[in-house]
């Protein structure tokens, strides 16, 4: 049995409402239960079986929300073939779905709000300063870049994952997202000095911003944490601006 594209699509829009009711025992497990549902009013026509399906999956259910639809698919898949009585058992569905939230949650943290968000800003800022010179457009652009690869990994995700259920880890290393952090990294710090020494009016020179990038990519190899770069920067920013000014 193979679910109709009209469930999938009901699936992907109802991921957007996972985050919609928390709890503090168990998270996000009531928003992944409405993403969850079409699919068990799919292959469970009765509605005490589909409660009985449903109370197994509502136990501790936490992931990165961009991320959830690759989960939601997984499931989806694994719960369709349970049905037919060609799948894994539902204790084992469930320790798929734990074992995989966890690396998904980290992967997303570290894409979408520790390199992709920051990445986004700097390049409308530096966009707003020198082409569009619009606060209004500059806010719908990073709105629209930042939610392309949000909304591509929900859907693309979500389908992947209902495909290849629990084989889907090998296809979603071939995308390499790993390796894309660091070059964008590197990319916001080399226009954030760009635009910081634009702003300087000629304070700071192209020699100098060079230094300051390999500066931030030095450090980024040797595992420093940005947030502590940039206290630092900061930090001496602010005591050579005092020094000279007492001096």
């Amino acid at each position: 049995m193979t679910l109709p594209r009209r469930d999938l699509v009901r699936i992907f829009f109802r991921s957007f409402l996972i985050q919609g009711l928390w709890t503090v025992q168990r998270v996000q497990n009531l928003g992944y239960l409405y993403s969850l549902w079409p699919v068990f009013r799919r292959l469970y026509p009765k509605r005490e079986d589909r409660a009985y399906v449903g109370r197994f999956h509502a136990g501790y259910f936490s992931t990165h929300p961009y991320a959830s639809g690759i989960l939601i698919g997984v499931v989806a898949g694994l719960e369709t073939d349970l049905a037919e009585g060609r799948g894994p058992k539902r204790d084992a569905i469930l320790t798929a779905r734990s074992a995989m939230s966890g690396p998904l949650s980290a992967l997303g943290e570290s894409f979408f709000w520790g390199t992709w968000l920051p990445f986004c800003a700097v390049f409308c800022w530096v966009l707003n300063g020198s082409a569009i010179r619009s606060t209004g457009w500059t806010i719908v652009l990073f709105v629209g870049l930042f939610n392309l690869p949000h909304l591509w990994v929900r859907s693309v995700g979500l389908w992947l994952g209902y495909r290849w259920k629990t084989e889907v880890v090998p296809h979603l290393v071939l995308f390499r997202v790993q390796k894309m952090l660091p070059y964008l990294a590197v990319g916001g710090m080399a226009l954030a000095v760009w635009q910081a020494a634009s702003i300087a009016s000629g304070e700071m020179t192209v020699v100098q911003g060079l230094l300051w990038t390999v500066f931030f990519w030095g450090t980024l190899r040797l595992g420093v944490r940005p947030s502590f770069v940039a206290l630092a920067v900061a930090g001496l920013s602010m005591a050579f601006a005092w020094g000279k000014t007492l001096l």
